[in-house]
């Protein structure tokens, strides 16, 4: 896996997808900001992103998201935390991918939401030949209003094009519950995605969601990453 002191920002970094874990002792910190677009809705959002080695293949994660929603209700402001453990478990082998596991508890002040939400998030990746490489992830969630269990995945073609400039294809699936309705909402998308590292600890990450179906709508985004240690 080749573990060092260098910087790990997340390629993806709204689904921390990266197999790495930081060196025992290490500390490394990442902000983002991220503007999307939804069909008429529109969501900004900041984050302050903590890692810190633990020990060999595990390091310890703190998170804080706050979030700004504009529809036609109005606007809406949320702030989440999250505490979690990333361990690294197999290297990407001939025949078999690399994984990572990573076990999150978010934590809230809503009161219309349960205050502690736990997920796991299955992470691999597998090289396939030349800079190209197979990631993915399977997460499970629980909703944060019934406590029912919901759950995404993705899975992506990736293609490091040059030293500063990574693309990548994949499809996605997302299956959650709404508030004011008791079934199941299952959205499918097509996403096309860059990053385009600008400097030393600086990435602009783009992404489009293709919606397939009614109810998934096209999505526009555009984050800046930023992370030292």
């Amino acid at each position: 896996m080749g573990l060092s002191s260098t910087l790990y920002g997340q390629n993806k970094p709204l689904d921390n997808w990266e197999l790495e874990v930081l060196n025992k002792k290490d500390l490394q910190s990442e902000t983002y900001f991220s503007f999307i677009k939804r069909g008429e809705f529109k969501t900004t959002t900041i984050s302050t992103y903590l890692r810190y080695g633990l020990m060999k293949n595990i390091e310890l994660q703190i998170n804080w998201v706050g979030t700004k929603a504009e529809n036609f209700l109005g606007d809406a402001i949320s702030q989440t935390a999250s505490v979690g453990l990333k361990a690294f478990l197999v290297d990407d082998s001939k025949y078999l991918p690399g994984i990572s596991l990573i076990g999150t508890i978010n934590l809230t002040a809503d009161p219309k939401t349960n205050p502690i939400t736990p997920s796991l998030n299955i992470l691999f990746k597998k090289g396939l030949f030349d800079n190209f490489a197979l990631t993915g992830n399977y997460k499970f969630i629980l909703d944060e209003q019934e406590g029912r269990l919901s759950n995404n995945f993705a899975v992506n073609l990736d293609a490091e094009l040059t030293n500063w400039w990574t693309s990548y294809l994949g499809v996605k699936g997302v299956k959650s519950y709404l508030p004011i309705n008791e079934n199941a909402l299952y959205q499918e998308y097509v996403e096309l995605g860059m990053l385009f590292w600008l400097a030393d600890g600086i990435s602009i990450y783009p992404y489009y969601d293709f919606g397939l179906g009614d109810d998934s709508d096209d999505i526009m985004n555009i984050g800046v990453l930023y992370y030292f240690k």
